[in-house]
């Protein structure tokens, strides 16, 4: 074997131990909203996580980098106004230069933030009235120095049932590449 075939076999072999690892960390994220729902923490636990996660690979010379919106309403009455609760977390490690967020129960309702650092937190709130069980659309919309984004996160709306719904953009960076997966999780609280 020579030495430039060792050295390509390393980088696969690194390279596939970094998405192996980044699997990891969403099994983990998943399992933190699993643990934590009864407690009435979640959003608290969630950034706890992130953070923890960004400093443990920061020592190994890899980013960790996510975007999390979680949205929280208490159990719906049919006819009755309900609070929608919504919470974005930037670990993008850029300020978020420009947010905003909308809901298509009231698309006039749009809430605009600006200059939100790296690990801060935006928590706001909607409200909304359903007589039976529905989806509602949150449109989120954000500008860093890198990258403009919109992601669209469905909420559903039980009568009855109080939902947590959570949207994750994570991304691990290393010298070998990129790991990125966005994906949603929605769990029943009552």
């Amino acid at each position: 074997m020579n030495l430039a075939k060792i050295m390509e076999t390393k980088r696969y072999m690194e390279s596939g131990l970094e998405r192996e690892e980044f699997q990891n960390i969403k099994d983990e994220v998943l399992k933190t909203i699993e643990i934590s729902y009864e407690t009435n923490n979640i959003t608290n636990k969630t950034e706890a996580f992130v953070g923890f996660a960004r400093d443990v690979l920061k020592t190994r010379t890899m980013d960790f980098n996510a975007l999390v919106v979680q949205t929280i309403h208490l159990v719906v009455s049919p006819g009755a106004e309900t609070i929608l609760n919504v919470t974005v977390l930037n670990y993008l490690g850029s300020t978020i230069e420009t947010l905003n967020l909308s809901f298509s129960y009231d698309p006039s309702a749009n809430k605009t933030f600006s200059s939100i650092t790296d690990t801060g937190r935006v928590d706001t709130s909607f409200t909304f009235i359903a007589v039976s069980d529905t989806y509602f659309t949150l449109t989120i919309y954000y500008k860093i120095s890198s990258e403009n984004m919109t992601e669209s996160i469905l909420v559903p709306v039980e009568i009855g049932k109080s939902k947590l719904t959570s949207f994750f953009d994570l991304r691990l960076i290393s010298s070998r590449g990129e790991n990125r997966d966005k994906f949603n999780k929605t769990c029943t609280l009552s």
